[in-house]
Parts: structure tokens; sequence; C-alpha cells
């Protein structure tokens, strides 16, 4: 693939997004990381991993993009603005890294000054996991329910389907037909 052709194609995905409201300047792509990445891939010398560093990289952004709009829907649907702030402190990019300690410090910083804290948290993970898993979350300390938000939230991110190769999540208000065993996700159809 061309480098002009990829950064073409990742200015139209990123364009399209914002036109249709699912990249907003809160939760938008930062088109500097875009930018240092294709700069990066003109550099290499190999045409081959020229290839396949562009395609990861689009790969990367697509999710992110697919991440900040399930993020932005999970908000929109949430239940009252506690839950709204805590969806807030999820960083995508993060995530994408398997990295949460910034998520975790974003989500105690927010609640520092909330009565119920552990209340809320609750709150927040049954709106969110909407299969009424309370009675177990009430034996946590608070440590271990900020861990269990934000590893709630994840599991609504995008995921990589390991057989068709595409994209997916599975939204609050859709009941998937199978259910992961350890980590209750949903599989898509």
């Amino acid at each position: 693939m061309n480098v002009n052709k990829g950064e073409i194609m990742i200015k139209a995905r990123l364009n399209y997004m914002k036109k249709s409201n699912k990249v907003t300047s809160e939760n938008s792509v930062d088109t500097e990381k875009c930018h240092d990445k294709i700069d990066f891939i003109t550099t290499d010398r190999s045409l081959k991993a020229k290839k396949q560093k562009m395609g990861e990289v689009i790969e990367g952004l697509i999710w992110s993009i697919e991440a900040n709009s399930a993020l932005k829907q999970i908000e929109s649907l949430a239940e009252n603005s506690q839950i709204s702030e805590l969806i807030n402190c999820f960083d995508t990019d993060c995530a994408e890294r398997n990295k949460f300690e910034k998520t975790q410090e974003g989500i105690r910083k927010c609640m520092q000054t909330w009565h119920e804290k552990e209340n809320s948290i609750i709150k927040a993970i049954e709106f969110i996991n909407d299969n009424g898993i309370i009675e177990k979350l009430r034996t946590l300390q608070y440590d271990e329910l900020v861990t269990c938000l934000v590893h709630t939230i994840n599991n609504r991110m995008p995921k990589k389907c390991k057989d068709c190769n595409e994209l997916y999540k599975m939204d609050i208000d859709s009941q998937p037909s199978f259910r992961c065993m350890l980590c209750n996700v949903g599989m898509h159809n």
C-alpha cells in the first residue's frame, strides 16, 4: 500500500467519524500521533515492513475510533451524571495497550469528594454490565471495585474476532447469544 494512500484513508476515516458525530472534540483521535506513525513508516526501508506497519497503524486508528464511539454510547445511556463522569475517566489509548493505571487514577481523582463511593461504583458496574452481580460486588473493597469498574468498561470496548478478523462490540442494550465463562463478555453473531 502506498504511504500516501494510507494517509488519505486515515484522514477520510477521521473525517467520516467527525461528520457522523462519532468523534467529538472530547474523544477525538490525536492526529499528531497518526502523522508521527505515518512518518515512522516512511523511514523504514523494507516495502513489506512498510505495508505491515501501515496495516497495524490503520487497524489501531480504527480501533481507537470505534473504542471512543463505544465509550460515547455508554456515556449517552448513563442513568446519572456520576456514572457519566466515571465513564469519562476511561482512557482508550491506555486500554489499547492493556495499561489501566491512568484510568484507575482518574477514577480515584474524580471520586475524591464523593460520598458513598463504593455504592456509586457498584451502580456504574451494574449499569454497564447489566447482569445482576451486585451481591458479589458488595464484598469488594474500594480499590477492588475501581479495578472491577475499569475491566467492566473495557469489556464493552471493541474486540477483534479470531475467526473473521473483524472488530465487534457488544452494546449495552443488546443481549448476546453466547457469553464468555470467565469475563462474561458477549460473543458476536
